[in-house]
């Protein structure tokens, strides 16, 4: 009928679900029911929040809007078919100078409690330094350190190093480490919020095609007996 999975996080008091219900069982009271055992589970563990993923315009998003969540963001979840990106298009774009910064790369086995991770996987991560200081950067998340789909999370770079070309510099450092260590992987995931205009129009240059669109929203948990 409907399954409600709950993730618990390691260091905030913000949880993250996922909600489904089977069509042919919606509208019949399964999905608030649902909610109300998750909420339940959220506060037993000391939870002030879950956010809530779903697809936009289906009926999560109508649900959500009709129990009064807030909505956060909307993510669109975008997808790279690494075969279709010349390695030497890449080459180009990484041997663009940036006077005054640099990139680092580091890849480690992802230590144990991660919530994106399981262990065997890999953490690659590149960055662009000025100084000693990290103003931004990309990381990849290699399921096994061998799955064909890696998906990666962007940290933008800081405002006073915006509009320098850095973010395309960073992915396609990132992408350029893919085709040379870990050539299995063939596609690549990652999600932007649909309001980061310029880290959406960097992931197009790179070849990044939308796949799906979700929103995000706040389910908050007060404590037992406060309406």
């Amino acid at each position: 009928m409907g399954l409600a999975v709950l993730r618990l996080p390691s260091a905030t008091a913000t949880g993250r679900a996922h909600v489904h219900v089977h069509p042919a069982h919606r509208r019949r009271g399964v999905g608030e029911a649902l909610v109300t055992a998750l909420t339940a589970q959220a506060r037993v563990h000391g939870l002030r929040g879950v956010i809530v993923a779903v697809p936009v315009g289906g009926t999560g998003d109508a649900f959500c809007l009709r129990r009064g969540l807030r909505r956060l963001r909307t993510l669109h979840h975008l997808l790279l078919s690494l075969r279709d990106v010349h390695p030497g298009w890449l080459d180009e774009m990484v041997a663009v100078e940036h006077p005054g910064y640099r990139l680092t790369t580091t890849a480690r086995v992802a230590p144990p409690g991660r919530a994106d991770t399981v262990p065997g996987d890999v953490l690659l991560t590149v960055a662009a330094e000025h100084g000693r200081k990290v103003v931004g950067c990309t990381e990849v998340v290699v399921p096994g350190g061998d799955g064909p789909r890696a998906t990666q999370h962007d940290r933008p770079s800081a405002d006073d190093h915006h509009g320098l070309g850095l973010d395309l510099w960073v992915k396609a450092m990132m992408l350029r480490l893919l085709y040379d260590d870990y050539p299995q992987v063939t596609q690549v995931v990652t999600d932007t919020a649909g309001n980061d205009a310029a880290l959406l129009d960097v992931n197009r240059r790179l070849g990044f095609r939308l796949h799906r669109r979700t929103n995000e929203y706040r389910l908050d948990v007060r404590p037992e007996g406060r309406p």
